[in-house]
């Protein structure tokens, strides 16, 4: 079947569908607690946005990234660190809920930030096997209480990296004619088109979601973790609601005879009106007559707690399911009425693991490596530090799903009869890349 396409864009071919548009704009709705079975006042579980916390913290929790040894390979780690790696966990929480998110480095002021952009604020244009090779991000501001949008287009050409910027009036569709980018004074130093000759890569990175696409068979557009669990979601909420309402319905009250709530006041009696029925959370008004209730006894009816605990239960144990996580990950063990030990992780939580696995290997070591090299091609063209090699890595760390202890036992075993590589044993304990910890190995004394 052919690739799904729309036009967008003043007539421009993009490759987001319109039932993916739509499932990309649910899967928001429920990270940002608006689902769309939400009703006004009713309470949220926002297991959305749990869940996707849940794997962003455990895919990222160790994460390190290294670029080898020298000036340039020290200035390009120092960047990560201080302008990416603190939001990296929610950088991955938004791919988690849209499918993909796009990290996108820019200089200023001789240091590397990096954006994040939310799934929704771009599209992609051209993919090539895996990669999104052309896409255009959008913008918006306002001016002068004028709302504008800045459309920057990016695609690989035969010389390098072509990047445009436009800048439309309004906040949505992207139609009209183009104004100048110095209408919005913010976007006025922006370049409106420009080739980076010698680069044959995109300059932004997408960290995406593993997972197959259920929505659009047509799409390459990965979806969100959720994306199998949208009806899971909503009767998560309506069982929870449902069940505050029992709570709230079940209070203690006392019965009173409606004669006594009944309440007389002058104009009632002037205009020959009904006296009103007081109302009260703390009272169940009944007319009682001759019935053998006694005024002002206690009315309080059993909750039913254990079947709505049981129906949340089994709810919680398919959402799992359906987002490739262990069962009783959202909660503790019954039995002993503890959480489960991180050496239990690993032979408990297969499912778990191998989500987590798949995200790290399928969607963000490749992400990240190529993020490395763009800071240098950066480094280059605005000779922000010494020329120099660039050796990318990428180390996700493993005590989540082991035990430290254990496993340092076991690779030291490992490294002192010889099966294992002293640097590579230095390398897992400090966090380095191997050629980094070799700097650390002490001298060998000459035969």
């Amino acid at each position: 079947m052919k690739q799904n396409e729309n036009m967008n864009l003043n007539g421009q071919q993009t490759l987001l569908s319109n039932c993916m548009g739509e499932a990309i704009q649910q899967w928001l709705a429920v990270f940002y607690n608006r689902p769309p079975w939400a009703k006004p006042g009713a309470s949220l579980t926002k297991f959305g946005a749990v869940v996707t916390a849940h794997v962003a913290t455990l895919a990222t929790s160790e994460i390190s990234l290294a670029a080898g040894t020298g000036k340039r390979a020290e200035y390009i780690e120092t960047q990560l660190e201080r302008f990416l790696l603190g939001g990296l966990r929610s950088s991955l929480q938004l791919a988690a809920t849209g499918g993909s998110t796009v990290l996108k480095p820019y200089v200023q002021g001789g240091s590397i930030y990096c954006d994040i952009v939310k799934p929704g604020d771009f599209t992609p244009t051209r993919i090539e096997g895996d990669t999104i090779t052309a896409c255009y991000f959008v913008d918006s501001a306002t001016h002068l209480g004028k709302p504008y949008l800045r459309v920057e287009t990016h695609s690989i050409t035969p010389k390098g990296v072509r990047i445009t910027n436009q800048v439309f009036a309004g906040n949505t569709p992207y139609k009209g004619q183009p104004l100048p980018l110095q209408t919005v004074p913010h976007w006025a130093d922006l370049p409106p088109d420009i080739v980076i000759e010698g680069v044959e890569k995109p300059l932004y990175t997408v960290l995406k979601m593993p997972f197959a696409n259920t929505v659009d068979p047509c799409s390459k557009l990965p979806v969100a973790i959720y994306a199998n669990a949208m009806d899971t979601l909503k009767e998560l909420d309506r069982i929870y609601n449902e069940f505050l309402w029992e709570i709230k319905s079940g209070r203690r009250k006392q019965i009173i005879d409606i004669t006594a709530a009944k309440i007389k006041n002058a104009e009632d009696i002037r205009n020959g009106r009904d006296p009103q029925i007081a109302t009260s959370d703390q009272y169940l008004v009944l007319d009682l007559g001759s019935a053998p209730q006694t005024p002002f006894s206690d009315y309080t009816p059993d909750m039913r707690i254990s079947a709505y605990q049981t129906a949340l239960n089994i709810q919680l144990r398919l959402l799992e399911s359906q987002c490739g996580l262990s069962a009783e990950t959202f909660g503790f063990d019954i039995r002993s009425g503890q959480a489960r030990t991180a050496t239990e992780v690993l032979s408990q939580d297969n499912s778990t693991y191998n989500t987590i696995k798949a995200i790290q290997e399928g969607g963000m070591r490749t992400a990240l490596l190529d993020l490395i090299a763009i800071y240098d091609v950066y480094a280059s063209l605005y000779r922000l530090a010494p020329r120099g090699r660039v050796t990318p890595s990428v180390d996700f760390g493993d005590s989540v799903f082991e035990d430290t202890g254990v496993e340092f036992t076991r690779r030291k075993a490992l490294a002192d009869d010889g099966y294992l590589k002293k640097e590579e044993m230095t390398a897992w304990y400090f966090g380095l890349s191997a050629e980094q910890a070799r700097t650390l190995m002490p001298k060998q004394p000459e035969e």
